[in-house]
């Protein structure tokens, strides 16, 4: 590390892990330790950042000139701060320098010369040209740790990415498995449904044929009556002879009467039969469609499992099949 007071330079070893580094966009900030870079990132760091550390004296005060603000507010897009300083006459009052607002208390003691007193003595520190510190090599001891270091830091990097990709991998494995399981229920809920499907089908099938054969004999046991009523009537009316002609005009009515209304009967059952070949063409329909989905459902990979279905409800529902 290289200090600079003036137009003095003093230099001194400081170990790469002493240093603390942030990205220049948050330099300013309030919470900027909880962003800090980690330690082991230092060694590389500090091969491409330079020295700037500049402290002068102007006047009868140390003032630092080693950030340049205009550079940093370019930096981060915004103006730094200048909070005001203001002295107090106690460190109680200056709340360990705490900015307030725009101002900052920083308590000033009063200091009274005097020459009786000498000023401790401390270690000087070796003064060097800036040529040397930029040809001088890290010392031996101090290169093997940075190599250990950054050794340690490679390895713990590779386990991270190993827990990282097993990780990724168990969570792709159950995902895939849980799809699957998905994609079971799904197909065991529609086989169920085709099956309810199937069944209530059959017993609408029952049901028809079974009112169709109760209309049928009921048509003809009504059919039956009526020939045995105009056989009745017709016998007595022979034993009368006076009503011949009365009786020939009455059973002619009475059979195109019985005529119209059987042809009006055959066109109801006519009707019928052609409504239920129709259900049964659209059944039939309905089923060749859910046999696609199912097909084009079982295709399908797990993660387009839900894409092109038909939904249960959406689908129309097998209609009667009956014997014309």
């Amino acid at each position: 590390m290289g200090l600079r007071v003036g137009a003095a330079e003093i230099d001194a070893l400081i170990e790469p892990r002493a240093y603390t580094f942030c990205e220049e966009r948050i330099f300013v900030d309030s919470g900027v330790h909880r962003h800090l870079l980690p330690v082991d990132r230092n060694s590389g760091l500090i091969r491409v950042t330079r020295n700037v550390t500049d402290y002068r004296v102007t006047g009868d005060r140390v003032v630092d000139r080693s950030l340049d603000v205009e550079r940093l507010e370019r930096a981060i897009g915004r103006r730094v701060p200048r909070p005001r300083v203001v002295e107090v006459d106690s460190v109680r009052a200056s709340h360990r320098g705490r900015v307030r607002g725009d101002t900052v208390a920083v308590f000033q003691p009063r200091v009274h010369p005097r020459s009786d007193v000498a000023p401790p003595r401390g270690k000087a520190l070796r003064r060097s040209a800036p040529e040397e510190r930029a040809t001088r090599a890290p010392r031996p001891e101090v290169r093997e740790k940075d190599q250990r270091r950054e050794a340690r830091a490679a390895e713990k990097r590779q386990v991270r990415e190993h827990q990282q990709q097993e990780r990724t991998r168990q969570d792709l494995d159950r995902r895939q498995a849980r799809d699957r399981a998905q994609q079971a229920e799904e197909s065991r809920r529609v086989q169920k449904q085709r099956q309810a499907e199937e069944r209530e089908a059959q017993r609408h099938q029952v049901r028809e044929r079974q009112q169709q054969e109760r209309a049928r004999q009921d048509l003809e046991r009504r059919q039956a009556r009526e020939r045995q009523a105009m056989e009745k009537e017709h016998r007595r009316e022979v034993r009368n002879p006076r009503g011949e002609a009365d009786l020939d005009q009455r059973l002619a009515r009475e059979h195109r009467e019985m005529a119209a209304r059987q042809q009006r009967e055959r066109r109801q059952q006519g009707a019928a039969r052609e409504q239920v070949r129709q259900e049964r063409q659209g059944a039939a329909a309905a089923q060749r469609r859910s046999a696609e989905n199912q097909a084009d459902h079982r295709a399908k990979p797990p993660e387009q499992k839900g894409e092109g279905r038909e939904k249960p409800k959406d689908r129309p529902k097998d209609k009667p099949k009956d014997k014309q």
